[in-house]
């Protein structure tokens, strides 16, 4: 048996018996073991779209076409991104790479005319999918220190400069709600891309700031017996942590 080959059985295993989060754990371990193992990156995506993990799949799909840019392996990524993400335009940038590399790959032939009907557009900007990929790859790695005490600092005075909005304009929901998008969208854009770490920050600065406000609000709705207020007040407090997470996660 071909010993480079072996070291995939355990996770293919899981895959053929159907127990999806052993075989994503089986291959998460190999390359953690060696990152430029490109079947292994290829394999860990496979797993983690039966898992409906889009983002993961489409991530270690991403790592295994970098090593390896077969057409099998673009075709897997875009998979990834036009069924589990929805972007169908970087998904055909990928398939006409698919197609690049072997113009008789069926798959990559079939998917991209599926996308094209799908889609009724046949015209699309490549260049700007071009610039989504480049865009996603300078987002790879963690935040500078520097970046995070800068968007510590942001999401702090936003969020103050908030909180005195929200003290005297009586509109708590609607404050709230700007409020956790623009402590969100700052925190990322200061933090130099969204993710985790932009999320973690914008959402546990707004908490500190926005949950005692509401907190007082809610006291005093609840000295005077309003009831309506107090059903305002705990959305209000639920809208500006939760928005301002949301927004930190997702922002490019």
């Amino acid at each position: 048996m071909d010993e480079t080959t072996v070291r995939y059985d355990v996770g293919k295993g899981h895959l053929r018996a159907k127990q999806f989060a052993e075989a994503t754990a089986a291959f998460q371990s190999l390359v953690e073991a060696d990152q430029g193992d490109a079947e292994a990156w290829q394999l860990l995506g496979a797993s983690q779209s039966q898992e409906k993990n889009w983002v993961g799949a489409s991530s270690a799909f991403r790592k295994a076409e970098t090593l390896e840019p077969s057409a099998r392996n673009r075709y897997n990524l875009a998979v990834a991104l036009s069924e589990g993400l929805s972007r169908h335009d970087e998904a055909r940038l990928y398939l006409e790479r698919a197609l690049e590399a072997d113009p008789s790959h069926a798959p990559s032939k079939e998917l991209l005319a599926q996308l094209v009907a799908r889609t009724a557009a046949p015209e699309y900007d490549a260049r700007q999918a071009q610039v989504q990929i480049q865009q996603i790859e300078r987002q790879r790695g963690p935040v500078p220190l520097a970046r995070k005490f800068l968007g510590v600092f942001v999401a702090t005075l936003v969020s103050i400069v908030a909180c005195v909005i929200w003290w005297i304009f009586p509109f708590r929901v609607l404050v709230a709600f700007g409020a956790g998008w623009l402590v969100g969208l700052l925190t990322a854009k200061t933090c130099g891309r969204g993710g985790q770490t932009a999320a973690r920050i914008s959402g546990w600065t707004s908490a500190v700031f926005f949950i005692p406000l509401c907190g007082w609000f809610l006291y005093h709705d609840a000295l005077q017996g309003n009831t309506w207020n107090i059903l305002l007040d705990i959305l209000a407090m639920y809208l500006s942590v939760s928005q301002s997470y949301k927004i930190a996660l997702n922002t490019e």
